[in-house]
């Protein structure tokens, strides 16, 4: 299967040419245990959960908040140590508050990646079933049933929406 086909501007019977399927029985169970084997499971490359630490470093690593601690340092070297102090409470403030959001979305973007793993209708010797995306083959013919979505880099061979 080639990486860079535009599987949106060729015809069905092309792309399942391509994939080396038939698009009215799909894969035999054999056939699709031996792709899946040679190819891996259908999911894309994520990038690691960030670091709780580096998310706090990004909050004190702008422009305002270094020119925020630069003054702060100043008022407290000037011996203005008022407005030192509310300078830095404002400093570690806006850090906290920074930091509690970014944290909390990465886990809620993390909650909304396992609650939204894409079930399909696949069609394979001798039945359709349904099966979760990481086990789809690129090579499957793939029968979308109501709103489900095509999980990628899957064609997708007919819709029943």
């Amino acid at each position: 299967m080639t990486q860079n086909t535009l599987w949106h501007s060729i015809s069905k019977e092309d792309a399942v040419s391509k994939l080396g399927t038939d698009a009215a029985a799909g894969l035999t169970a054999e056939e699709a245990a031996a792709r899946l084997k040679e190819r891996g499971p259908n999911l894309l490359r994520e990038k690691p959960p960030r670091n709780p630490w580096l998310i706090l470093w990004e909050q004190f690593n702008s422009a305002l908040m270094l020119v925020l601690a630069a003054a702060a340092v100043i008022a407290f070297l000037t011996h203005d140590r008022g407005d030192a102090a509310v300078i830095a409470a404002i400093l570690i403030l806006n850090a906290a508050l920074g930091f509690w959001q970014e944290y909390k979305a990465d886990r809620a973007m993390e909650a909304l990646k396992k609650m939204a793993a894409p079930v399909v209708r696949a069609l394979s010797k001798p039945l359709r079933h349904l099966a979760g995306a990481p086990l789809l083959l690129g090579m499957a013919a793939l029968g979308l049933v109501g709103a489900a979505c095509a999980p990628p880099p899957v064609p997708v061979a007919a819709a029943d929406l």
